[in-house]
C-alpha cells in the first residue's frame, strides 16, 4: 500500500511498480515530477483518490514481458500533465483491459474520456531460441465511461 504521500519534484517517476500485483495506491499528491505512476507487468492494482498534477507524464500502464491488465484507476485528478495524462501498452494475447472510472481529466467532461494506448501484435512468429519474431504496435483505447465533472475532493 502506498498511502497519503506527497511526492514532489522527482527527476524520474514518482511511483514505479514492476511485476507487482494487488497493490493499493491511494490518497497521494504526485506533482511536478518527470512522471507520476508507472506500472510494468502489474495486475489487479487499485489506484484511486490521487492528485496526479503538473507532471511531464501522469500514469502509464505498460507491458514488457507479461501484461498490465485488470488495474482499476478511479476518482483521481489528472491536471496539467504536459505530455500525457494517461496511457498504456497492452500485450498481444490479452485485451489490455484496465478499468478507468470517475477520474477528472483537466476539465469537465460530459462524454466518455478515451485513454489512448497501443497494443502489441505479432506479424511474424519467431522460432524459439533463435529469432524473436516481428512485432508492431497498433493504436488501442480504454475508456473512462463516467469521468468526473469537477476535481474530486479527497
Amino acid at each position: 500500500t502506498i498511502l497519503n504521500n506527497s511526492i514532489i519534484n522527482m527527476w524520474s517517476w514518482a511511483v514505479i511498480l514492476g511485476d507487482a500485483h494487488r497493490n493499493t495506491i491511494c490518497g497521494n499528491s504526485i506533482t511536478q515530477n518527470s512522471g507520476g505512476i508507472y506500472l510494468r507487468d502489474s495486475n489487479e492494482n487499485m489506484i484511486f483518490e490521487n492528485d496526479i498534477c503538473d507532471n511531464y507524464r501522469g500514469i502509464v500502464l505498460t507491458d514488457q514481458q507479461a501484461t498490465s491488465s485488470q488495474n482499476t484507476v478511479s476518482q483521481n485528478n489528472f491536471e496539467n500533465n504536459r505530455q500525457i495524462d494517461a496511457s498504456f501498452l497492452a500485450a498481444q494475447n490479452l485485451p489490455g483491459k484496465n478499468m478507468w472510472d470517475g477520474n477528472y481529466w483537466n476539465r469537465a467532461r460530459t462524454l466518455p474520456k478515451l485513454i489512448v494506448g497501443t497494443k502489441k501484435v505479432i506479424l511474424i512468429p519467431g522460432a524459439p531460441f533463435h529469432f524473436p519474431g516481428f512485432w508492431i504496435s497498433i493504436p488501442w483505447v480504454n475508456v473512462d465511461w463516467y469521468p468526473a465533472l469537477e476535481p474530486v475532493i479527497h
